[in-house]
């Protein structure tokens, strides 16, 4: 289970690939984040990574900024449901 200072880390952490994402375009699952932040060492410890709730919580990261970019120049939307939540930036 993720503690409150690795939930904050990872937040960020989450919000740092998330930029990346919207740079270049590509749509992004949990999965493909949690990649992403194994491949360029933001995710601080890799054991966090492991973690059985990780996804689950990169998901509600993903959830909390799409409704934080909601109104604004720059949004995240929903792109697939199954088999796995995929979402993608796109100009509002």
């Amino acid at each position: 289970m993720l503690t409150e200072e690795q939930k904050l880390t990872l937040e960020q952490s989450v919000r740092d690939v998330l930029q990346d994402f919207d740079q270049s375009g590509t749509a992004f699952t949990a999965s493909m984040l949690v990649s992403a932040l194994r491949e360029s060492g933001m995710g601080a410890d890799e054991r966090l990574l492991d973690e059985p709730d990780t996804e689950a919580f990169v998901t509600d990261v993903v959830t909390r900024r799409r409704d934080e970019l909601d109104g604004g120049p720059r949004q995240i939307v929903g792109l697939e449901i199954e088999p796995e939540q995929k979402w993608g930036f796109k100009d509002a």
